[in-house]
């Protein structure tokens, strides 16, 4: 592990803390985890059934189950060669994602009929998370820098079945004024060092130097600046990154507070690497009330 990081993470932890997020990144767990979709795609239209479907689907394919540490809808596949073969997949009932990316949607509070906006949202997971929980009502606007990043998301919605989202290619550190105050929720999983995630990304620590993460730091305020303005009053901010870097979680929900004093910081949570087999991950929420004179 590079120098620089051990130093950022025992500036910011305990030696204690900082041996357990490094024995996190070691730990290897074969296969992948999984979101059931329980309302998109569901043929019996019963989201209670909609897990035990997906289920008994999946073992018919030979595919060993396990369920999630955290969520009912969470479970944990190994045993298969592509995640891509599984009939569940194919059909949209599921979507490859970690548990401590689920909690964006999990603390989001979505709610049928709303308006939500993922402004760096490829390659769609929490925009599917949030179509879920919308339940075929309300509207899902999902954004990313490049037409690349965006058909991907497409691909994505299709195969689920998603057809209350619109798509747009949007350099999120560009402010659009139609969207000004227009969204219930907004989800901002923005670049980041990637801190978290070293377990399963090794090449991030060879990459990833202290300047870079400086620069993040900055890109990270420039979209919430154009973030916190899409939100409308009353309305819910959520924040995540896949660091555990103290400057692009709390230091930037920190700082979100002392720029608009309208926001009310309602949950902060830092997940850290090897956490009932997760990623490193933070989330934030944040209410949007009217704006202070």
């Amino acid at each position: 592990m590079p120098g620089w990081i051990i130093e950022y993470f025992l500036e910011e932890y305990s030696e204690a803390e900082t041996e357990q997020i490094l024995q996190g990144f070691m730990q290897k767990e074969s296969g992948v985890t999984v979101r059931c979709n329980l309302n998109l795609q569901n043929p019996s239209g019963n989201p209670d059934l909609a897990v035990p479907e997906i289920i008994e689907s999946l073992e018919r394919q030979q595919v060993k189950v396990q369920p999630g540490k955290w969520f009912p809808y969470a479970l944990h596949l190994s045993g298969f060669e592509r995640v891509d073969s599984m009939e569940a997949f194919a059909r949209g009932r599921l979507q490859v994602q970690d548990e401590s990316s689920m909690l964006v949607g999990a603390v989001s509070g979505i709610k049928p009929g709303q308006e939500v906006l993922d402004v760096c949202a490829a390659p769609g997971g929490k925009s599917l998370h949030a179509a879920d929980l919308l339940a075929g009502t309300g509207v899902i606007f999902s954004c990313d820098l490049s037409e690349t990043k965006v058909h991907l998301i497409q691909e994505n919605m299709e195969r689920a079945g998603v057809d209350h989202c619109e798509l747009y290619r949007q350099n999120a550190r560009i402010l659009r004024k139609d969207w000004i105050d227009s969204v219930d929720v907004l989800i901002a999983d923005l670049p980041c060092s990637g801190l978290g995630v070293i377990g399963r990304k090794k090449d991030i620590k060879y990459k990833m130097t202290v300047e870079k993460e400086a620069e993040l730091v900055a890109l990270q305020r420039e979209i919430l600046k154009n973030a916190v303005r899409y939100v409308k009053p009353g309305g819910t901010l959520l924040y995540s990154t896949c660091t555990i870097h103290k400057a692009e979680n709390e230091e930037n929900v920190r700082w979100l507070s002392e720029q608009y004093p309208e926001l009310e910081v309602e949950l902060q949570k830092q997940i850290f690497p090897g956490e009932e087999g997760n990623d490193g991950f933070f989330v934030a929420r944040m209410k949007k009330g009217k704006k202070h004179e």
